[in-house]
């Protein structure tokens, strides 16, 4: 009978440690699927931070484009009496190109550095709550940018249409048909 309890308690102890082996061999796989998924949030947080740093630097240069032109451009008087529409519409067009790019250029730096800063500092689970911001700004930015791209365009085409309307002008606005 000594034996019996004693295999029966052997075996009570193989099978609690073969338990135990099962469910250790269980967290070693959960922690690598954790690893494995911060990972690939980590690498969406550096692609997202990639996009809006490269969108940043296009932005600050159309800015700069629509501030240059906009100082720059010198129309002669009799243009504002003759083509009202075109100068207007170059006017608007080109304010229009340095507002939006500027404002994507402080959405898109603010969301790099509030989407590194956060997976970097913030608490477990960050990371992804870091993504998530960027991809909620991600279509803001963008449209942001098109529209400003497109402002730059008509802005341009009105410069242009200005300018060659009024090539054949003296210097002084005379001579114009």
């Amino acid at each position: 009978a000594q034996e019996a309890k004693q295999s029966v308690v052997l075996q009570e102890k193989a099978r609690s440690i073969a338990l135990q082996e099962k469910a250790l061999k269980l967290e070693e796989k959960n922690i690598k699927l954790k690893q494995q998924a911060l990972e690939l949030r980590q690498k969406e947080l550096e692609y997202y931070v990639e996009r809006y740093s490269n969108i940043t630097t296009q932005a600050s240069i159309l800015a700069g484009f629509a501030f240059d032109s906009l100082v720059e451009l010198e129309i002669p008087n009799n243009v504002y009496e003759r083509r009202p529409f075109f100068v207007s519409l170059y006017y608007i067009a080109a304010s229009s190109t340095m507002a939006l790019s500027l404002y994507t250029v402080c959405v898109s730096s603010f969301a790099t550095v509030y989407g590194h800063r956060l997976a970097l500092q913030g608490p477990t689970g960050s990371v992804d709550r870091a993504v998530a911001v960027m991809m909620k700004q991600r279509t803001g930015i963008f449209v942001t940018f098109g529209v400003a791209m497109a402002c730059l365009v008509v802005a341009a085409i009105a410069m242009a249409w200005i300018k060659m309307d009024f090539a054949h002008c003296n210097e002084d606005g005379s001579g114009c048909k």
